[in-house]
């Protein structure tokens, strides 16, 4: 489904700022810096009252007794990272859905999955 060279995260920072939070995506090949909207950092400093998107992507997965598989950081245009969420349906078949990779960072908290950056994104965020 995907065959390009996919990298995977090794670790990553959270650097938060009074409007943003910086998520440094650390891996082998280099780092992608991730920065989410003033929304995501309040829902990491406390939470919300109203879901977000991510509140809404976990409540259908454990509604619908889902398992996350993986994640990939799969693309960024004009400094925006796209990224796929693999779903697996009751083991019938799986599906990706598109999602922010910053919804997929505070996902990862509950929902232990591997996340990948592909090369290709490694590439245009080097120095």
């Amino acid at each position: 489904m995907f065959d390009e060279k996919l990298i995977p995260i090794d670790s990553y920072e959270i650097d938060p700022h009074p409007n943003y939070t910086l998520f440094k995506l650390h891996t082998k090949q280099g780092t992608v810096p991730l920065y989410t909207s003033s929304e995501v950092n309040e829902k990491l400093r406390k939470d919300f009252r109203r879901p977000v998107t991510h509140d809404i992507i976990l409540g259908v997965v454990e509604g619908f007794d889902l398992k996350i598989i993986k994640c990939i950081i799969d693309h960024v245009e004009d400094s925006i990272y796209y990224a796929k969420l693999f779903i697996d349906r009751n083991g019938k078949e799986i599906v990706s859905i598109d999602i922010r990779p910053s919804d997929v960072l505070i996902l990862m908290k509950q929902h232990k999955f591997p996340v990948y950056v592909a090369q290709k994104v490694i590439d245009l965020t080097k120095d």
